[in-house]
């Protein structure tokens, strides 16, 4: 297993609201969350009503007939879930599903799967957005899906560089209570909100039929706290049927005492070492370098060990 930790990616502000435990996301278009709206589906009354699935191309994206053939996780379990269109998308979406994973009785986890684009695989990777509180439709709207629909902009355009041209990626819109996602939020660590996804993953995979896979875990900005704890909870069940955790990969990731080891302290060396494009006066520099000295900053990166 390997476990990479990479530079700041972030796109997005979220505005965390403590006392609820969502966020509120800016920047995205009116026109991406109504799309994200349309790809609900299932049995759940905020749904979309579907048009009967088969499994042959009998589903159709507008007045065209869709071939579903060549669709590796097409069952009768699994065909309600089948993303057939999406508003003002005009090219080939390729093999989608979503839906709810119940993992209480009046709790469940929106998700959305996209196998692997051309040849199959069996690796499978997760994709968490931070916060706490942010969608996940945010990394599949605007970074590794199989479209990108920026701010400011009409209509989606194919995003050559998706993860969907390497892996099946799964995006979760997890703990309970966060974007699509149903029911009361009740954790209140994170080893509970671990316990829950590894409860929505075991039933994802059961649904879908899949067993034998490697499993990557992958997010940004606070699924640094997610991504550590979910490999942990899959790690402890030693069933390398349904956890093969192969791998973990972390953007800009909120790890330990955030708001002051990752913020704070290294404030003063990174405008000094940007000055360029700060371009700050000297005398505002020196009064930055003073408190960074006097808050203790310095030395405690002079007397800190970090290993790569």
């Amino acid at each position: 297993m390997y476990l990479c930790l990479c530079g700041p990616i972030e796109i997005f502000h979220c505005e965390h609201n403590p006392y609820t435990g969502t966020a509120k996301m800016f920047g995205r278009s009116i026109i991406a969350v109504l799309t994200i709206a349309l790809l609900i589906n299932g049995g759940q009354a905020k749904q979309p009503i579907r048009r009967p699935s088969t499994h042959s191309s009998h589903h159709t994206r507008g007045s065209e007939p869709i071939d579903t053939s060549n669709y590796r996780f097409l069952t009768d379990k699994t065909k309600s879930h089948v993303v057939e269109s999406l508003p003002d998308v005009h090219f080939e979406l390729g093999e989608m599903y979503s839906g709810f994973m119940p993992i209480r009785e009046n709790d469940s986890l929106f998700y959305i799967f996209q196998p692997k684009i051309g040849e199959p695989s069996d690796d499978l990777t997760v994709w968490l957005n931070g916060g706490p509180g942010c969608s996940s439709m945010q990394g599949f709207l605007q970074e590794n899906g199989r479209f990108t629909w920026q701010p400011g902009t009409y209509e989606p355009v194919i995003n050559e560089y998706s993860w969907v041209n390497l892996t099946n990626m799964l995006w979760v819109d997890q703990p309970v209570g966060v974007g699509f996602s149903n029911g009361t939020p009740t954790a209140t660590g994170e080893e509970e909100i671990a316990a829950d996804f590894v409860k929505f993953f075991q039933e994802f995979q059961e649904e879908y039929g899949i067993k034998n896979f490697r499993i990557f875990l992958t997010g940004e900005s606070y699924a640094g706290r997610y991504v550590p704890y979910i490999s942990a909870a899959m790690l402890d069940k030693n069933d390398t049927e349904h956890f093969n955790l192969s791998g973990a990969l972390m953007y800009d990731a909120c790890i330990g005492q955030w708001d002051y080891i990752q913020a704070t302290l290294p404030a003063y060396p990174f405008v000094e070492q940007h000055a360029e494009l700060f371009n700050f006066n000297q005398s505002f520099m020196g009064e930055l370098q003073a408190t960074y000295e006097q808050c203790g900053y310095k030395e405690y990166f002079e007397d800190a060990t970090f290993t790569t």
